[in-house]
């Protein structure tokens, strides 16, 4: 167990270097839609649950938020198109304090807000807005944390996780809002699931089973395609080579499943509960601008924007990231095609079609009542999988030795890449007049920037070198097999 948690350390101390980055490089409010997501959670944390009365000049439904907060995001709400008055300022007074405001957030299950507004509820104006980032990215690493200390002790497990958490996926950690949670605990799910397929009994069987439960009750809770991507998990991983000895570990102890059964049933209730409730998949204008057309390019712009797009979706990294992180995706599937059976090259390839076909086939059904409103990000919880099986696959095989100095490179190039990104951002943003003159910026050096994101990939290239099978506690013999 200690040898274990030691590493993983490591590794979360990396992920919170590069999600600190990203907190300082981006404005307050300025991610896509992020004052919907800070009105919403100081709603619910003041007891207000679900939205009765629509905005009347605006998008989304009217929620009681502090005076302090919606003048805090006038601003960058205010320079967006889409959005109206009662979106950026006042729309009634609610009471001492508080005031009405517009969010396109109001309807979204408030479990993910309630926590967030909870914590952030004794501090005012900007400093709530902070406080809910670094909240959101601390439970995000947990469970990417969870994950990493659950994938078997591979350096190509441990490669494949790093390449996963893509810069748009750590980016989306970073920001007050359901995106980055969904992500990390979709993340965490397949790792915890990978491990208990892997040879290599797991560690604490039912620490493994309970996080993995936990992965998917939050997965079924806090956005509207999270019980898909849990079908599709569950369902990719009936396919595995291996899927017999996942049954087996998960029904090992009766009490746990039925605990576990009755916990995720629970989740399940009272998600769809609340769907209806809310009426979440009724046609509204709650969601983020859409264009009623589709482009034949679109699902290229979809894959690109899993990498990277920030802070909005139209808004593309620079090509070097793009560069990065493709190549070693690339990579890792063509090794995984190369070395795996029959089976594996059969499960990845349908795994890749769902990852590439799935948001055109959903776009398609919901374009007429949406538009065309996907993005990229949003398919992160399931597509991290891919590389993630990658990674196994090639563990599994053994044809390739992973030295320290492939994955010193691969490190070095994801630093660059992040670093770029990161940088891109904050002088875009220094561009923009409703940012630069926020005197609320925390605006540190580009310096600084660098410096955090060149550590952070520099633990995680650690993390992932000082992976080495534990021969003696497997009895696994050292030839390929």
């Amino acid at each position: 167990m200690r040898r274990r948690v030691g590493p993983t350390l490591v590794c979360v101390v990396g992920l919170l270097l590069l999600q600190s980055a990203w907190v300082l490089a981006v404005p307050p409010f300025a991610a896509s839609d992020e004052f919907d997501h800070v009105y919403r959670a100081t709603s619910v944390a003041r007891g207000h649950l679900l939205s009765e009365t629509a905005a009347s000049d605006g998008r989304g439904g009217l929620v009681v938020v502090p005076r302090d907060v919606v003048a805090a995001a006038a601003a960058e709400c205010s320079s967006l198109a889409y959005t109206g008055p009662d979106n950026c300022r006042s729309a009634g007074s609610a009471g001492q304090d508080d005031v009405y405001v517009g969010s396109g957030a109001s309807t979204y299950n408030p479990v993910f807000y309630g926590v967030l507004g909870t914590i952030a509820r004794p501090f005012h104006g900007t400093t709530v807005l902070y406080v809910m980032r670094i909240v959101g990215a601390v439970l995000c690493t947990a469970f990417l944390g969870f994950a990493a200390w659950a994938l078997p002790r591979s350096p190509w497990h441990r490669l494949a996780l790093v390449v996963a958490l893509s810069p748009v996926l750590v980016f989306s950690t970073t920001v007050a809002a359901p995106n980055g949670i969904e992500m990390a605990a979709g993340v965490a799910l397949w790792a915890a699931l990978l491990r208990l397929a892997d040879d290599d009994p797991p560690p604490r069987p039912g620490l493994l089973v309970w996080g993995a439960t936990l992965a998917t009750c939050v997965l079924l809770t806090v956005r509207l395609l999270g019980p898909l991507f849990v079908l599709l998990i569950l369902g990719t991983m009936a396919l595995h080579p291996r899927a017999g000895s996942i049954a087996r570990r998960l029904v090992a102890d009766r009490r746990r499943v039925v605990s576990v059964v009755s916990v995720t049933a629970a989740a399940a209730a009272a998600s769809l509960w609340w769907i209806i409730e809310a009426g979440q998949t009724d046609a509204s204008t709650e969601r983020g601008p859409g264009s009623g057309d589709l482009r034949l390019l679109d699902p290229v712009v979809w894959a690109a924007q899993t990498i990277a797009a920030f802070p909005f979706r139209d808004q593309p990294g620079p090509a070097v990231v793009y560069v990065v992180v493709a190549t070693l995706v690339v990579t890792l599937g063509v090794g995984a095609l190369v070395t795996g059976t029959a089976r594996d090259r059969a499960l990845l390839v349908a795994v890749g079609a769902v990852v590439l076909l799935g948001p055109l086939v959903l776009t398609l059904l919901t374009r007429d009542s949406q538009g065309v409103i996907w993005q990229g990000r949003y398919g992160l919880p399931y597509a991290v999988g891919m590389v993630l099986l990658c990674g196994a696959v090639l563990a599994r095989a053994q044809a390739w030795h992973l030295g320290r100095a492939a994955v010193a490179a691969a490190g070095l190039a994801l630093a660059i890449g992040s670093a770029a990104s990161v940088l891109k951002v904050r002088a875009g943003e220094l561009a923009r007049p409703s940012s630069a003159g926020n005197a609320e910026w925390w605006v540190h050096s580009p310096a600084l920037l660098v410096v955090l994101t060149v550590t952070a990939y520099a633990a995680l290239s650690l993390w992932c070198a000082s992976a080495t099978p534990d021969l003696r506690a497997t009895g696994a013999a050292a030839e390929p097999r």
